[in-house]
């Protein structure tokens, strides 16, 4: 269906009225060099504080799994498992009289509750020893087969909840 033509004509009224005026606008202000910077400036300082507020989220809810996934192995121990921790905690050896010693410890057996954990030859005074050490490959020490530490499986996780094992890789 067609529209009517008569609504698309021009009345002779339309023809003779006077046209009207069109107003102009004035034109916006140039902003200044110092203006454009100091938004630049506001632009970027929001852009960094952003991305630094998502790097922190991403890195702290990766500390937060990580622990959740650590507790989860100590709760389950399983044979070959690697532990950074305090050997002195753990182990009666004398290790040449320092009072604490930091290392490796390894899982030989696992009976119903009772672990059976050996301890690296040596050992460290830097706790940071250890972690390097199981973060690399732990397979590679040598452990002291002579002395076996049969501990529990509570004793095992109140030990990683006192922060005497800090490390676990499977």
């Amino acid at each position: 269906m067609r529209p009517d033509r008569a609504a698309f004509d021009v009345t002779s009224e339309e023809k003779d009225a006077p046209a009207r005026e069109l107003r102009v606008l004035p034109a916006a202000p140039t902003p200044s060099y110092e203006d454009i910077m100091s938004t630049l400036a506001r632009h970027a300082i929001f852009l960094c504080l952003s991305v630094l507020l998502l790097a922190l989220a991403a890195c702290g809810g990766n500390d937060a799994s990580d622990a959740r996934r650590q507790a989860a192995l100590v709760a389950s121990p399983g044979v070959g498992d690697y532990y950074a921790a305090e050997l002195t905690y753990f182990s009666g050896a004398d290790f040449e009289s320092r009072e604490r010693v930091f290392g490796l410890m390894k899982i030989v057996a696992v009976d119903g509750d009772d672990i059976t954990l050996v301890t690296e030859n040596g050992g460290s005074p830097d706790r940071d020893v250890a972690l390097k050490d199981i973060d690399a490959d732990p397979s590679a020490i040598e452990f002291d087969q002579s002395e076996r530490i049969i501990i529990t499986r509570a004793d095992l996780e109140a030990a990683h909840a006192a922060g005497k094992i800090f490390a676990v890789k499977r």
